[in-house]
């Protein structure tokens, strides 16, 4: 797996992807995660994305090209001079081809490509300090795991009204603790119960899927509030 880039968990916001097929992340029959994934990346303003190449080499996707040549020039003009490298063509000025091939003159960035849809770039992983200024890591969330749920889209499987309604209907006299000025259903207790149908049957939790979820999805959700029931008694 690749772990190179979770060096940075804590400092800024580090993403896996996750199977668009499954909403999960790629995983082992057994249920870990897929020890050959490594599509992992840094989150930067404006879907900006810093990925991980090979060594200290780590990749840039600017996906809007008009952002991506505005930050060639400008780490160009920083780092280089004022005046940018002639453009003498038509389609060179419009994919900043000398401009690329003369870049890494930075000695930050190389490697630059110009595409219709897209910039790409090299950098060192030395040079992260400085190449923030330009992609801006997102902070936010930076202490959370790569492979925390909260990186998934929220299932979008509907537990039918009446269902729900009766689940409604059984936490009104569920047993309550107090949270600060309010009285809810006790949360713990329910956890305890999710728990104890999921293991019963065996049941492979899937991340983005809340417990009762997970339990409606599985065809126990008799079974389930019969055991809610038990704790009204």
């Amino acid at each position: 797996m690749n772990y190179y880039l979770r060096k940075y968990v804590g400092k800024y916001r580090v993403i896996a992807e996750y199977d668009k097929a499954t909403l999960d992340f790629p995983r082992t029959y057994e249920g870990n995660i897929d020890p050959t994934f490594a599509d992992i990346y840094i989150k930067c303003a404006n879907n900006i994305r810093i990925t991980h190449a090979q060594g200290s080499e780590l990749f840039v996707i600017i996906p809007s090209k008009q952002r991506g040549c505005t930050i060639l020039k400008d780490i160009w003009a920083d780092k280089v001079e004022k005046r940018l490298p002639a453009e003498p063509k038509s389609d060179d000025k419009k994919y900043l081809t000398n401009l690329c091939k003369e870049i890494d003159k930075t000695d930050v960035i190389y490697g630059a490509e110009v595409l219709d849809q897209e910039v790409v770039f090299f950098f060192k992983d030395k040079d992260m300090d400085y190449i923030t200024k330009y992609l801006k890591p997102r902070t936010s969330g930076a202490s959370i795991s790569p492979f925390s749920k909260k990186n998934l889209p929220k299932s979008d499987y509907k537990i039918p009204k009446k269902d729900e309604d009766a689940y409604k209907k059984i936490m009104e006299s569920f047993p309550k603790r107090e949270m600060g000025e309010r009285t809810v259903p006790n949360g713990m207790l329910i956890t305890k119960i999710n728990k104890k149908i999921i293991k019963k049957h065996k049941i492979t939790e899937k991340p983005n899927m809340k417990a009762k979820q997970t339990i409606h999805s599985n065809g126990l959700w008799g079974e389930y509030l019969d055991e809610l029931r038990k704790e009204c008694k």
